[in-house]
């Protein structure tokens, strides 16, 4: 029995195997070098030429006021072995979180199998201002750079680490500040002034609720890790331990940079700054990504109809009703279907053998 399963596995899955190389041979060659293709764009990495060059590093560095930091594992110190002196004390400081999250190059977690896993940038902007983001963003636009951004490290998705990449640390900007009667930008005489609290990306829960409930004896709804960064607990919805009585810590925002960020982008675009006139665009004229495709697709029962389904595909893109890119996207449809429509009758087949060979027995 055991092998009979197996068996049966075995060959639905080879039943299943991808059509591609039959499906690009029934299509024209105009169509085939029609096909999109994958692109090369990559991003710049050291052993690259056009990896920045020291004086490139030098100059950044300057800029962000000397806050610039090469970056290592925080387990470096066991490189030489994982009996001394100096590897035992980075293992016994990682089972604290705190310590874990004043590493630049640490993460609260060591990745997801198969996903990512974690890995230190090789430089790091240890942002203390918005200046300081600023530059770091800039540079890696302009050099192609990886980019990643850290606050609390506590992103199971690795948002917050990649290899060969430059690193924006916001943790040094961390500033909480109360306010008694507060109104959102553009609201005043629309919405009532109510207490609330001003949190710099990179503070952790744990300072906001030091700062808010136990000095000021207030509320402000977080999450239920107190080391996670109150930044990317927001961006992510923000389900905490009293969500379920106060919400998401996303709709207890009432006022981000994103209105300033708009206003600022405008001022530009209307000066003539190409970049900011691009990105304003668009928003204002969004690029068609897709449409409605409509024309007469014979019906595919078996393998056998796929020469038609091709043929009628073919034949609308000759006659201009469809676009290349279309009749490509149509074309890994029919292979999607024909290759179930084929995996279901491999399987009747294969359960008739199996029936007629026990009945043999």
């Amino acid at each position: 029995m055991d092998f009979r399963m197996n068996r049966r596995t075995l060959l639905k899955r080879l039943a299943a195997m991808p059509l591609a190389p039959a499906l690009g041979s029934l299509l024209p060659a105009t169509l085939q070098t029609a096909l999109p293709a994958k692109s090369s764009f990559r991003r710049v990495r050291p052993s690259d030429r056009s990896w920045p060059s020291a004086a490139s590093w030098e100059k950044l560095k300057q800029q962000v006021s000397g806050r610039l930091i090469a970056v290592q594992s925080p387990l470096a110190g066991c490189q030489s072995g994982p009996d001394t002196i100096a590897c035992q004390e980075v293992l016994k400081n990682l089972q604290n979180p705190y310590f874990i999250g004043d590493q630049p190059g640490g993460t609260q977690t060591s990745g997801w199998v198969d996903g990512w896993s974690s890995s230190p940038s090789v430089y790091a902007v240890a942002a203390q201002n918005t200046p300081d983001v600023v530059h770091a963003v800039n540079f890696a636009r302009e050099n192609h750079l990886r980019l990643v951004v850290k606050g609390g490290g506590h992103s199971y998705q690795g948002t917050s680490s990649a290899p060969d990449s430059l690193l924006i640390w916001t943790r040094a900007m961390h500033d909480i500040t109360l306010h008694d009667a507060f109104v959102p930008q553009g609201c005043m005489g629309k919405q009532a002034a109510q207490p609330a609290v001003t949190i710099e990306s990179g503070a952790i829960w744990m300072d906001v609720y030091n700062a808010v409930t136990t000095v000021a004896g207030r509320y402000v709804q977080g999450g239920g890790c107190a080391t996670v960064g109150v930044a990317g607990l927001i961006q992510s919805g923000g389900f905490g331990s009293f969500s379920k009585n106060y919400g998401m810590a996303a709709a207890a925002l009432l006022e981000g940079e994103s209105e300033a960020l708009t206003r600022k982008a405008v001022e530009l675009a209307l000066v003539g700054d190409p970049t900011a006139m691009r990105l304003c665009l668009e928003r204002i004229l969004p690029a068609c990504r897709e449409r409605t495709v409509k024309f007469a697709l014979p019906p595919i029962e078996s393998a056998a109809d796929i020469a038609a389904a091709m043929k009628a595909v073919t034949s609308a893109l000759a006659d201009g009703a469809i676009t290349p890119g279309e009749a490509a996207e149509l074309a890994r449809v029919v292979e999607i279907f024909v290759r179930a429509v084929e995996t279901s009758d491999f399987e009747r087949r294969l359960k008739e053998l199996e029936e007629a060979h026990a009945a043999r027995r």
